[in-house]
Order: C-alpha cells, then sequence, then structure tokens
C-alpha cells in the first residue's frame, strides 16, 4: 500500500515539476533557462529535481515529449477504439488549428531554439523521434479513415508527412505573426482536399 502510495507521490511530482517547466520554458525561451530557475518555481530542493532530471536539456526533452502526448492523447485512443474517421480528423483539425492560434502560450520557439542549437547525433535523433511521433498520429488515423473504406488514397505515408511539415511550416509562420487564422483555415482546408474520398 505504501508503495502505491510512493508511486503517485512520485508521479505527481514529476507532473508538477514538467508542467511548472512548461510554463518557464515559454516565458524564457530554451537557452536563458537554468536548474536554479525550475528548482525556485517548483519550490523544490535542488537535489530532489535532480532525482527526476539530471540536466536541463533532458528536462526540457521530457516537456516536449509530454506536452505532445498529452495535446494528441484522445487522437490516438479515439483511433485505437476504430471511432469513425471523420469525427476524429475534424478533431484533429480543430485541435491543430487551437495549437496553431495559441502558439504564444506554447514552447515552440523554445522548441526551434533548442533545435537549432543542438546539432549533435543525440539530439537530432531526439528531434527526429519527436517528429516521427506527430507524424505517426496523423499516419494511423489516415490508416483508419482507409480500413474503414472512407479514403481512397494509397499514399498514406508520405501523406501524413505532408501534413506534418505544411503544419509545423505554418507554425513557423505563426511564431513570428505572418498568417492570420483565416490563412490557418485556408491551409488546413488544402490538407482536408488532399484526401480521395470514397463518396
Amino acid at each position: 500500500m505504501n508503495e502505491n502510495k510512493n508511486e503517485t507521490m512520485k508521479r505527481e511530482k514529476r507532473a508538477m515539476i514538467l508542467d511548472t517547466a512548461r510554463g518557464i520554458f515559454g516565458q524564457k525561451g530554451y537557452a536563458n533557462v537554468t536548474m536554479a530557475d525550475i528548482v525556485s518555481a517548483c519550490g523544490i530542493s535542488r537535489g530532489g529535481l535532480y532525482l527526476y532530471f539530471p540536466s536541463i536539456e533532458e528536462l526540457f526533452q521530457e516537456v516536449v515529449i509530454d506536452q505532445s502526448k498529452q495535446k494528441f492523447a484522445i487522437i490516438n485512443q479515439r483511433v485505437a477504439n476504430q471511432e469513425p474517421f471523420e469525427e476524429i480528423f475534424t478533431q484533429y483539425l480543430d485541435l491543430q488549428k487551437t495549437r496553431l492560434l495559441n502558439i504564444d502560450d506554447s514552447i515552440l520557439v523554445a522548441t526551434y531554439e533548442y533545435y537549432n542549437s543542438h546539432q549533435e547525433t543525440e539530439q537530432i535523433a531526439f528531434q527526429k523521434s519527436y517528429v516521427d511521433y506527430l507524424t505517426e498520429t496523423i499516419r494511423e488515423l489516415l490508416m483508419l479513415g482507409k480500413a474503414q473504406g472512407i479514403i481512397l488514397n494509397d499514399n498514406i505515408p508520405q501523406l501524413a508527412d505532408m501534413f506534418i511539415m505544411l503544419l509545423e511550416g505554418i507554425s513557423i509562420f505563426k511564431t513570428f505573426n505572418q498568417i492570420d487564422e483565416e490563412q490557418i483555415n485556408q491551409q488546413l482546408s488544402l490538407l482536408k482536399q488532399q484526401l480521395i474520398y470514397a463518396y
């Protein structure tokens, strides 16, 4: 019983650290955040933080992955449950639109900053695994649409790559205030037009 309680407390503390760190990275970027900032904001000891995350880089990587998993968990769950493709696809695009319209509240700038300054093999592998995760979400969704007979596209892997490349491109434009809501709607509509429907 105590062991279960301890595990629950550890999970909760880890989640609190990630949530707090997400806010700090969102405000200050990647390069300007130190472990001391995280310790102070979390109200924990330096040793307590290092038990969970041995470096600012590992903490940041976990924040990025955790945020993506939280954001699209509902999509992945609905795909696993084989719910109707069109409903999930609409929700996916709505989540993407919400993400794009709220770029200022995200850690996207910090993520680009990290990508630009971290080019070692291990760091590039992390970046690739992150993009692979994003691509897998839409690929699995599109494969569901094909399995349900809703879409006829044969080039699902290439289509998924295109979705992510376009969405990440929009993210960059929105980060620098070079695209507005109407243009985002137009681009998302163009994405929808890439699907060949069976009816």
